[in-house]
C-alpha cells in the first residue's frame, strides 16, 4: 500500500526520470516506450500521451494467508481499491516442470464489472480513437478513404472491437492532439478485407501513400481498420489540444471526460448525443 501511494503521485517527468536513470542502453523514455509498445514505428519517438492515469495493485506470492485475503477483500469490496493477488506454484513430475497460476479474484469478472461501471458514466455514443501515423499508416489515406487503423501487435488492436457501427469517434494523434471526428460505418476489420468503392476491392489495392498490407497473414501483427464517415478533420499541425484533455495509449476507449468532450464539441461543431 505504501508503494502504491507513492506510485500514484508520479507525474510524467518522474516516470521519465526513473526510466532514464535505470536504462542500460541510455535510451530516452520516449524511445524505450516506442520500442516496447510501437515496435513498427520508425519515426521520431513520441512516447505515451500521458502516464499514470490509472493503476492496479497485484500481490504475487506462492502462498496467501487468511489475513492477506481478508485485507484484499476488504479493500476491493468496501473501498473499490483495484487490488488482486495471484499465486504461482512450481511442480515437477516425470522429469517435466510446471508453473501453475491461480488468481484470488477472477480478473475477467473484475474487468466485466469495470465495464458495467464505466457504462454508467458514459454517454453511450462517443469513443476515443488513437491514430498513430507512421511511414505506412498515413492520415491523408485515412481522411480520403474513411478509416482509422491499428496493428503491429495484439495490444494495439485488441480494443478496436469496442467501436460499434453508428457510434461517434473522436480521433487523436499522439503528441499533437485531436484531428478528426466521424461516425463509425464499419467495425473492426482486417485491412485486406476492408472494402472500398462500393465493396469492389480491398483498400490494400488502393493507391495509398502508406501501405496497409503489412503482415497481412499474421492475425496479431496485421493492420485492422474501423470505417469512419468523417464529420470534420484537420491537418495534424492544426490538432486540437490543451493541457488536461483526455489521451490514452489504447487504440479505442470510451470517451467519458466531460472537459474534453465539451472542448471537442465546440471545436468540431458537433452536439452532445
Amino acid at each position: 500500500m505504501d508503494y502504491a501511494s507513492w506510485a500514484s503521485n508520479l507525474e510524467y517527468e518522474d516516470v521519465k526520470q526513473l526510466y532514464e536513470d535505470s536504462a542500460e542502453n541510455n535510451d530516452s523514455f520516449e524511445a524505450g516506450f516506442d520500442t516496447k509498445f510501437r515496435p513498427s514505428n520508425d519515426d521520431t519517438p513520441i512516447g505515451p500521451g500521458e502516464v499514470n492515469n490509472q493503476h492496479y495493485l497485484t500481490i504475487v506470492a506462492s502462498e496467501l494467508d487468511g489475513s492477506t485475503q481478508r485485507i484484499i477483500g476488504y479493500l476491493s469490496e468496501e473501498f473499490e481499491v483495484p487490488i488482486n493477488a495471484v499465486r504461482f506454484n512450481y511442480y515437477r513430475e516425470d522429469g517435466r516442470e510446471y508453473i501453475a497460476r491461480s488468481w484470488l479474484n477472477d480478473p475477467y469478472e473484475i474487468e466485466d464489472e469495470e465495464e458495467e461501471q464505466e457504462q454508467e458514466s458514459w454517454n453511450g455514443q462517443d469513443f476515443y480513437g488513437n491514430f498513430g501515423a507512421n511511414s505506412y499508416r498515413k492520415w491523408s489515406d485515412a481522411r480520403e478513404y474513411g478509416f482509422i487503423t491499428g496493428g503491429g501487435g495484439e495490444w494495439y488492436h485488441r480494443t478496436m472491437g469496442k467501436a460499434t457501427e453508428g457510434s461517434r469517434i473522436f480521433v487523436y494523434h499522439p503528441g499533437d492532439g485531436y484531428i478528426g471526428v466521424g461516425t463509425v460505418t464499419q467495425e473492426k476489420t482486417p485491412a485486406h478485407k476492408f472494402m472500398i468503392e462500393d465493396g469492389n476491392r480491398p483498400i490494400t489495392e488502393a493507391q495509398l501513400e502508406g501501405d496497409l498490407s503489412q503482415n497481412k497473414d499474421d492475425p496479431d501483427l496485421r493492420e485492422y481498420l474501423i470505417g469512419v464517415d468523417w464529420i470534420e478533420t484537420v491537418d495534424m499541425n492544426d490538432a486540437i489540444w490543451e493541457k488536461g484533455m483526455y489521451a490514452n495509449q489504447n487504440t479505442v476507449t470510451r470517451l467519458k471526460d466531460q472537459q474534453t468532450l465539451d472542448r471537442l464539441y465546440d471545436e468540431f461543431g458537433v452536439s452532445a448525443p
